[in-house]
């Protein structure tokens, strides 16, 4: 019997998980409020959706008036990213529509995504809990875009983190290096 080495069959394992549908994917981008701009909104005729959503939004912004488009799925057509609050650290609220649909709501200061060729990317979210801590959660696309818990802490690393009571960890170099899609 042959014993093949895990070393010669992790580069055919990679590539056919890069090969798979769920993982068509290219580099990651970040953005934040500073990338929403009042004419997105206005073009893409959002005050026409987003009344029917925020009125189900505990405690809204009455000046929800700013969207970031992007375009999640790889079909060609924006999606749209919707500041409906924010807090003083700079998290915001974040409604996703596409096409009028309303597709979930995300949290964070600072939202990455992968360039997907197809189907729905995860979404993950980097929200400030203090100035020496933050959480950096995923959203997952089931009809809506759902959270998926727990969230990876991040903080002083080894250190017992004060607010999420475990320990933290840096935040991965993958997110630290994405490039601004405010810039695309």
């Amino acid at each position: 019997m042959k014993v093949i080495q895990v070393k010669t069959l992790l580069p055919l394992f990679l590539l056919l998980l890069a090969a798979s549908p769920a993982q068509a994917q290219t580099s990651l981008v970040k953005f934040s409020y500073e990338c929403a701009s009042m004419e997105v909104f206005k073009s893409a005729k959002l005050d026409q959706i987003v009344p029917r959503i925020l009125k189900h939004y505990p405690n809204p912004d009455t000046h929800v008036n700013r969207a970031f488009a992007f375009d999640l799925n790889g079909d060609n057509q924006s999606e749209y990213f919707v500041p409906f609050g924010c807090g003083a650290v700079g998290n915001c609220d974040w409604a996703v529509f596409s096409s009028g649909r309303f597709l979930g709501m995300v949290n964070g200061q600072y939202i990455y995504v992968y360039q997907a060729r197809s189907g729905w990317p995860r979404i993950f979210a980097y929200g400030h809990l203090s100035a020496a801590e933050g959480a950096l959660e995923t959203y997952r696309f089931n009809q809506r875009y759902v959270r998926q818990k727990p969230p990876y802490a991040v903080g002083d690393e080894g250190k017992k983190l004060e607010i999420q009571n475990v320990e933290g960890q840096k935040l991965p170099n993958v997110f630290a290096t994405a490039k601004s899609a405010c810039e695309m």
